[in-house]
Order: structure tokens, then C-alpha cells, then sequence
């Protein structure tokens, strides 16, 4: 018999344990508009178990991590690539702190969106739920390390990498995490990029540019720049910009890492290629 497919989970926690997960069925051609969501509590591990094996989460659309301790979340949205032939990982971020006033309470939201052709797409969320304490769910700032991970498993396509390099600063900004982590796991490096898929990561920023962003990626990029690339650099009242870029003798492309500032709006991109 077919499990049932999932397309909206969201899972609340404390400190400690697993609270309550709710969630929808992706509609059939045999309940078409069943949209309704349902919420389930667990008495014990095995209850929390049944319910992992008696779902299919490969076509979860929307996913939600909620710390009701600490007022964080991580919220996953899938999207649909824009046009036929999508070849790149798109990733739009923000990690925004949000004010509820009528609750008395201020929240910190990861919402991460991205899109991808189906052979790209990672259905990992099962492996996430039965591995949370693993994955350092709990722990202080979890769900800043969970977004991390999450998005580092759908890069290197695979959800059972052991993150051991892998932290969180709660002092700094998301994208740092983030782009130190591409750093380590070799994603700048030229070596192999002609075969590999374009990375395109926005986050938008709740403020203009610090000096500390600003020297942190201009470190970054000297580091990456160990081979003397050609390299380029704007700081205006436009934009943030620097560029690394090799002409392949490979391939006969141009690739390049870019980090671009948005003055204007304050996004920030990354763009691997």
C-alpha cells in the first residue's frame, strides 16, 4: 500500500522534545481539495516513529521548524524552477527578526526558498525528523544550524555528511555561516566547475552593509584568491562587488565567484559559476 503523500509539516519544540507535528496531504485525483491540516502529539517514540513510516515526505512543498522556547523558526518553501531546463541551485534567504505585539514575544525566521528541477530536488525531511537531536535540533542555536544544513545537504546532495565543521555564530549574520561553509566545503574552489551547476544564493538584509560584512568577505576572497585570479573590486554608493574569475582552458568558459551588495534594496547575492 502507498503511504500517503505529505505536502506541509510543520514541527513545534521546546528545549527538550518533540511538542506536536501538523501537517496536509498533497492533494489526489481521489481527494483533490483535502488541504485540510491535521495535528498529531506523541505519547512516546514509537507513536513518533509509526508516524515517519506511514508518511511519504518526498514531495514536501512546505516545511517548518518552530523553537516555542526560543521564538525561532526555519521555514522551508519548494518552489517550482521558473521555466523548463532550470539547471542551478537557487536559494532566496532571510532571517529577519520580527516583532509579534500582540503576543508580548520577539521571533527570529529563517525562510529559505528554493527551487530546482526534480532530478535536483533532495527529499531528505523524513531523515531530518528522525535524526533532530543528531542534527543539533536542540542545542543553542539550532535552527540557525539547522538552515545551514539544510542547505549544505542540498548542495552536496547528500543528507548523511558528517557536518563536523559546521557552526553557528549567534553574534553574526546568517549568510556568513552560510558562505564560510561554502568556503570550506570547496564550493569557490575552480577545480570541477565544469560539470558542476551554478549556485545562486540572495539573502535579503534587514540593514545596509557593516564594515564587519564588508572585510569578512574581502578576507574571504583573498583566501579564495590563493592562485592570483583575476580579481575585481567595487565599493561605491551602488553596490558592494567583488569578483573572482578564470578563463577555463578546459571547458573555453568563464567561471567566477561574485559577491554582490545591493545598496538600494539590501540584497545581498552569491553567485558560484
Amino acid at each position: 500500500m502507498d503511504r500517503p503523500k505529505l505536502d506541509y509539516v510543520s514541527v513545534s519544540h521546546d528545549r527538550n522534545k518533540l511538542l506536536k507535528i501538523e501537517y496536509s496531504f498533497k492533494p489526489t485525483e481521489n481527494t483533490p481539495g483535502d488541504e485540510t491540516i491535521k495535528c498529531v502529539e506523541f505519547s512516546n517514540d514509537s507513536e513518533y516513529q509509526d508516524f515517519l513510516e506511514e508518511k511519504d515526505f518526498s514531495e514536501v512543498e512546505i516545511f517548518q521548524l518552530l523553537n516555542n522556547e526560543t521564538n525561532e523558526s526555519v521555514n522551508i518553501t519548494e518552489n517550482d524552477p521558473p521555466y523548463d531546463g532550470f539547471d542551478l541551485y537557487y536559494f532566496r534567504i532571510d532571517g529577519d527578526k520580527e516583532t509579534f505585539l500582540d503576543l508580548g514575544f520577539e521571533g527570529t525566521c529563517y525562510n529559505i526558498e528554493m527551487k530546482s528541477n526534480t532530478n535536483m530536488k533532495t527529499p531528505y525531511y523524513d531523515s531530518y525528523l528522525k535524526s533532530l537531536r543528531e542534527m543539533g535540533f536542540f542545542e543553542n542555536n539550532g535552527s540557525k544550524l539547522i538552515a545551514v544544513k539544510i542547505i549544505m545537504d542540498r548542495l552536496t546532495g547528500n543528507s548523511n555528511l558528517k557536518y563536523n565543521g559546521i557552526s553557528v555564530d549567534s553574534e553574526r549574520p546568517l549568510h556568513m555561516d552560510i558562505s564560510e561553509c561554502l568556503f570550506k566545503y570547496n564550493f569557490f574552489n575552480f577545480e570541477s566547475r565544469c560539470n558542476g551547476r551554478d549556485i545562486y544564493i540572495a539573502f535579503d538584509l534587514d540593514s545596509t552593509f557593516t564594515i564587519l560584512e564588508k572585510n569578512f568577505y574581502s578576507e574571504l576572497m583573498e583566501k579564495v584568491n590563493s592562485r592570483n585570479y583575476s580579481m575585481e573590486k567595487i565599493d561605491d554608493d551602488k553596490e558592494y562587488f567583488i569578483e573572482i574569475s578564470m578563463n577555463c582552458q578546459k571547458c573555453k568558459k568563464e567561471h567566477s565567484n561574485r559577491i554582490t551588495f545591493y545598496r538600494n534594496n539590501n540584497i545581498l547575492e552569491i553567485i558560484i559559476c
